[in-house]
This record gives C-alpha cells, structure tokens and sequence, in this order.
C-alpha cells in the first residue's frame, strides 16, 4: 500500500515537472520580439506545386497554434525554410495484371527556423521524415497531388511545434 502511494507520488512529481517543462518552453524558446514568420520551401526533388502546397499547410498550421503570425519574409522577425531533401513515390500493391493499386509517398525534409533581425539560427530541422499510402485505383483512389495534401497536414504539425519549442 505504501510503495502505491509513493509510486503514484512520484508519478505525479514527474508529471507535474513536465508539464511545466512544457510551458516554461513555450513561453520561453522564442525572442518576445518575434511575431511573425515568413515560409520558403524549396522543393528539391519534389514538384514546385508540392513545395507550395507545404508552405501552405505550415502556413495554416501556424495560423491555428496561435503563436505566430505569417507575413512575407521583407516583413517579417522570422523565417523557417526547409528543403526538401528527398520525396520517394514508390508502388506498394499490384493486381494480378501488375498494375499498381496503391503507393507509398515519402518525405524528408531539412531546413533552419532563423531570427531575421540577428541572423541567429534558433532551431534547426533535420531529417525530418513522414510517409502515407494511396489507393491508385478503387473507390477511395487518390490523386499523387491528394494524397501529398495529406502528407503535408501530417509533417506540418512536427515542423511547427518542433519550430517553436527547440533552439
């Protein structure tokens, strides 16, 4: 009974040194003097319409954390550019005739998150990587452009709150 209580104890001493491990970093990692980002993404191997469909999806996942707004880089206190480093579309399923039912689309992306006024690289974005089916083909078939959409809204998230909570 007493090692529960001193177990559950230090569970909740831990638990609480997180959580406001958490805060203290969201308030505390980024200079008070930036309020705004500007996004490049450069599109490497990939298609310049993915590179935009990125810069937008981070746009938007930045819009709805709240803690920066977006403005164009001439404006703005910060910019986050990524490269991406490599983006792989492999075929993963085959019918009988060999033709592919669906693939498999990879990312991985590079990039620094910069204090505009000094220069100063206050995170950094290293091999970042995500990667999503599609059906080719079927009812739920999916365009290669649709399905990197989804691609984007789940990589955006990382590169956001890894953007704001790591130097």
């Amino acid at each position: 009974m007493q090692k529960t209580i001193a177990t559950s104890l230090g569970l909740a001493v831990i638990v609480a040194a997180l959580l406001g491990y958490e805060a203290r970093a969201l308030n505390g990692v980024l200079p008070t003097r930036i309020k705004t980002v500007a996004i490049v993404v450069i599109p490497g191997n990939a298609e310049a319409s993915f590179a935009r469909v990125l810069e937008r999806t981070l746009e938007d996942e930045f819009v709805a954390e709240g803690t920066l707004d977006i403005a164009e880089e001439d404006v703005a206190d910060s910019k986050l550019m990524l490269k991406i480093v490599s983006y792989n579309k492999q075929p993963v399923k085959y019918d009988v005739e060999a033709i592919v039912n669906e693939y498999n689309l990879a990312l991985t992306l590079e990039g620094t998150f910069t204090d505009l006024a000094t220069n100063q690289v206050l995170a950094q974005v290293l091999n970042i990587y995500e990667s999503v089916s599609y059906a080719a083909v079927g009812a739920g078939a999916e365009t290669e452009y649709q399905a990197f959409e989804r691609l984007a809204e789940k990589i955006a998230p990382l590169i956001v709150k890894g953007t704001i909570l790591r130097r």
